[in-house]
């Protein structure tokens, strides 16, 4: 499938020459596409058949654009990883704060 973009006339330009070609066009190799979201989802995707109607599975009305599957228990693991020491440098900046005000508003 070719896409097309980065035109300088915008409307009625007919020019499908690829863009490394001095043309408008971008082409999609739409099967490589296909089967990097597939490898990305870790899942496979059925298709449509001849009556069109799109077949419904474990993602149907579940999926967030650039979400991956699983992600929510990866990000959890992340951030329990992370709490002791988010919790150290919140104690740190409220001991550096408490000494910033005391010395402020010591008197010589």
């Amino acid at each position: 499938m070719w896409y097309h973009s980065r035109c300088k006339v915008k409307k009625g330009c007919a020019d499908a020459r690829l863009v490394k070609q001095g043309g408008c066009s971008i082409w999609y190799d739409e099967p490589q596409l296909l089967r990097d979201v597939k490898s990305y989802l870790g899942v496979v995707i059925g298709g449509v058949g001849p009556d069109l109607e799109v077949p419904v599975d474990e993602f149907d009305g579940k999926v967030t654009y650039g979400e991956k599957k699983n992600k929510g228990t990866e990000y959890k693991r992340h951030v329990d990883a992370l709490a002791p020491a988010v919790a150290d440098l919140a104690r740190l900046e409220e001991a550096a704060q408490l000494c910033y005000w005391t010395l402020r508003h010591k008197k010589w």
